[in-house]
C-alpha cells in the first residue's frame, strides 16, 4: 500500500517536499529513513498532524545533524536513547535510529540497541501507533505495518501488543484510554484484561510521580478531557493515582465549561499565558485537604496550594453587584481561579464575567498618584485614593476631573481616621 497520494492530498506541499527531503539525504548517507508514529495514524485518519518522528535505519543523530544543515537549524541530541530534536523553520522534528527496547526492570525506563524498523514498530505501544511510511525516493509512500495497525485503524481497535507492554510501561494505561475517548475506539478484550491486570497488581504505584503527573497532564490538554478522565476513573485509574479528586458528571461539567472559558480566553488574549492543565483540574480538587494533598503528592509549588484554596473561598461568597466590586474582589486572585468561578457561576451573570475579563479588570483611573501628591497626599492614602477613584470611573463613569474629586476626598477620609491629619 503506497500512501504518497495522501500525502500529497492531505499535508501542505512544503511538508511533503520536506519529507522527501529527509528520504534523499538519509539515502545518500546509507540510510532509510521513514516518517512513523501518530503522523501516520492521523494521515490514515483523514486528520493529519505536523507532528513529525522520523526514524533511520542507521544513525539517526547524524540524520538530524546533516538535517539540520540543510535546513539551517540546530539539533539536541539524547546520546542515551539514540534520538535527536531538530528545531528548524516548520517547528520541532524529532529524528531517531530505529531501535530495540529492553526494559531493566517494570516502569523504569528502556535501554535500547539499534534495530531494523520492523524491530522499532513492534516495540511501540499499540498497533495503531505502529505504522510507517517508507521516505526513500524510489519507496516514498510505502506503508511499513509489521502488526496489523491499518486493519485496526479501520476497525477502530486499540490493541497492545505485548503481553508485558503495560507492566514494562504503565504510562500506556493512561495512553489507551486517552486514543480509546479521542477516537471513539474501543479496546480489544485481551487489552483491556491486561489493563485490568496491571492495575490490580499496582504497576501504576511504581511510576515518578513526575510520570504520573505528566501522563494526568497529557489527558487535561485533550480536546474534550472529560471522556477519558471519566474513563480513568469507572476503571479505577485515578483511585490509585490521584485518590483525592473527586469525580462526579457535575464536576466534569464543570470542567468542560472551564475549558470553554479557557478557549473563550484565548481567543480574546492570545498573548495571555494561563496554566490551562491547573485551571481544569482545580475543578475536580473539592476540599482544601484534597488541594493540599494533591500538590504535596505531585510536588506542585506555592502558587498552586494559594490558587487551589482562594478558589473554594470564592466559591462561599456572592457575586459583587458593581463593577468596582469585582475587580476589588477577583483582581488579586490569579487569573485561572478567575476563569473557574466564571464557568461555575456564568449561568446567571455571564455577561458580567465577560465585561470583566474584557474591560473592568483592564481599566486604570485616568489620574495619578503624582496628581495626588500635588494636593499633599503621601504614602497609603494614595492608593486608597487611586481605589477610589477607579471605582467613580468603573461605576458612574466619572472623567478625571470627577476621579480626581473623588480621590482626594477619599484619600483624606483615610488620613483623619488614621489619625496622619
Amino acid at each position: 500500500m503506497n500512501l504518497a497520494r495522501e500525502l500529497d492530498e492531505r499535508l501542505p506541499s512544503s511538508v511533503v517536499q520536506a519529507l522527501r527531503t529527509v528520504g534523499v539525504i538519509a539515502e545518500s548517507l546509507g540510510m532509510t529513513a521513514f516518517v512513523v508514529g501518530g503522523f501516520v495514524r492521523d494521515l490514515l485518519l483523514g486528520t493529519p498532524t505536523l507532528d513529525v518522528d522520523i526514524v533511520a535505519e542507521g544513525d539517526g543523530t547524524k540524520l538530524a545533524q546533516a538535517l539540520a544543515r540543510q535546513w539551517g537549524g540546530t539539533v539536541t541530541l539524547h546520546e542515551r536513547f539514540l534520538t535527536a530534536t531538530l528545531h528548524w523553520a516548520m517547528g520541532r522534528w524529532d529524528v531517531a535510529t530505529a531501535r530495540k527496547e529492553r526494559y531493566p526492570q517494570p516502569a523504569a525506563l528502556p535501554e535500547v540497541e539499534p534495530a531494523t524498523i520492523a524491530d522499532d514498530l513492534w516495540r511501540r505501544d499499540f498497533s495503531v501507533n505502529a505504522m510507517a511510511i517508507c521516505l526513500s525516493p524510489d519507496r516514498f509512500g510505502e506503508l511499513i505495518d509489521p502488526t496489523g495497525g491499518y486493519g485496526d485503524l479501520q476497525k477502530g481497535i486499540i490493541r497492545i501488543l505485548h503481553d508485558g507492554s503495560f507492566v514494562d510501561d504503565p504510562t500506556r494505561i493512561f495512553r489507551a484510554v486517552r486514543y480509546e475517548q479521542r477516537f471513539g475506539f474501543r479496546m480489544d478484550a485481551k487489552t483491556l484484561r491486561l489493563l485490568y491486570q496491571a492495575r490490580n497488581e499496582s504497576w501504576l504505584m511504581r511510576l515518578s510521580r513526575d510520570r504520573i503527573k505528566h501522563e494526568l497532564w497529557r489527558t487535561l490538554q485533550e480536546r474534550d478531557p472529560t471522556k477519558p478522565l471519566w474513563r480513568l476513573w469507572q476503571w479505577g485509574i485515578l483511585r490509585v493515582v490521584a485518590p483525592e479528586l473527586r469525580i462526579t458528571k457535575a464536576r466534569l461539567q464543570w470542567l468542560k465549561q472551564i475549558g470553554e472559558w479557557l478557549r473563550w480566553h484565548q481567543g480574546h488574549f492570545p498573548d495571555e499565558a494561563l496554566q490551562r492543565e491547573w485551571a481544569l483540574l482545580l475543578s475536580l480538587l473539592p476540599t482544601a485537604d484534597a488541594v493540599m494533598t494533591f500538590c504535596q503528592r505531585y510536588q506542585l509549588g506555592e502558587w498552586e496550594r494559594q490558587s487551589g484554596s482562594a478558589l473554594l473561598r470564592a466559591l462561599r461568597s456572592r457575586l459583587p453587584k458593581r463593577p468596582s466590586g469585582w475587580v476589588r474582589k477577583f483582581n488579586p486572585l490569579p487569573l485561572e481561579v478567575a476563569l473557574a468561578l466564571a464557568a461555575r457561576r456564568s449561568s446567571v451573570a455571564k455577561e458580567s464575567w465577560q465585561r470583566y475579563f474584557l474591560e473592568w479588570r483592564l481599566t486604570r483611573p485616568d489620574i495619578t498618584g503624582e496628581a495626588l501628591r500635588a494636593h499633599g497626599i503621601e504614602g497609603r492614602a494614595i492608593a486608597v485614593g487611586l481605589q477610589a477613584a477607579l471605582a467613580a470611573k468603573l461605576d458612574e463613569n466619572a472623567d478625571a476631573a470627577e476621579q480626581l474629586r473623588v480621590a482626594l476626598r477619599a484619600a483624606r477620609c483615610f488620613l483623619r481616621r488614621s489619625g496622619l491629619r
